[in-house]
């Protein structure tokens, strides 16, 4: 293909840009093709600059989440196929965009777990089982690889057309070596001694936000609502 001639950017003359997928403060992810076979698909995150250059952290937090893509090979994880610090996007207009820090990921047709809660509501036991025992598969194959998420949410499960999931975003994923102190994750899916401030262990945090999801799953609802934190 002629660089430029495409009416869709295109990312080392191999991903055609096709639609944004979504937003972060840290990259925006689209689908992209294959530019010698549109039947290939995957998912584009394109780190943005701001954020890359900000500080070293923000150097350090993508090539760790690389590190950990490239170790957990799992039916029930998003899979990496490439990483670049160098990338070259060409516009339909002809302009260029150098020294893109961009991420190839497995292309999840379903969207998030989140929105399939959001459109049905509460799912029940039944329903719920089916997801809940493939998050706690990624989950035990995870520790097994001695990595821990940090952020299990419905926001980070996408699902397949099969409804089959796959859990994604490992920014804040880490090894897990002894008792961790950094304060990661969100909030309403948080660990109490996160939340407070105390040292933690990654695997049980992410069984306390697996327990999280699956009463979300079951009830429809967020558990602790209506907790103020007073006795």
């Amino acid at each position: 293909m002629v660089e430029g001639k495409s009416k869709y950017p295109i990312l080392n003359e191999k991903y055609e840009l096709r639609r944004e997928l979504g937003e972060g403060k840290t990259s925006k992810v689209y689908l992209a093709y294959d530019v010698s076979n549109h039947a290939q698909k995957y998912a584009v995150k394109i780190l943005k600059n701001e954020y890359i250059n900000s500080d070293e952290k923000a150097q350090e937090s993508v090539i760790r989440e690389v590190a950990v893509l490239e170790t957990l090979k799992h039916k029930h994880i998003v899979q990496i196929y490439e990483f670049g610090d160098s990338g070259r996007i060409v516009k339909a207009s002809g302009k260029v965009k150098e020294d893109v820090v961009f991420i190839i990921l497995e292309y999840v047709a379903g969207g998030l777990l989140f929105e399939v809660c959001q459109d049905i509501g509460q799912l029940g036991e039944d329903c719920a089982r089916v997801f809940f025992k493939e998050i706690v598969t990624s989950i035990e194959f995870m520790q097994s690889q001695s990595i821990s998420h940090r952020d299990l949410k419905l926001e980070n499960i996408l699902v397949d057309e099969n409804l089959t999931i796959k859990v994604a975003d490992f920014g804040f994923a880490t090894e897990n070596a002894g008792l961790l102190e950094s304060y990661k994750g969100t909030p309403v899916y948080m660990a109490p001694e996160i939340a407070l401030g105390k040292k933690y262990t990654g695997y049980k945090a992410d069984l306390f936000s697996a327990g999280v999801i699956l009463f979300t799953l079951v009830r429809g609802i967020f558990p602790f609502m209506g907790s103020t934190g007073e006795d």
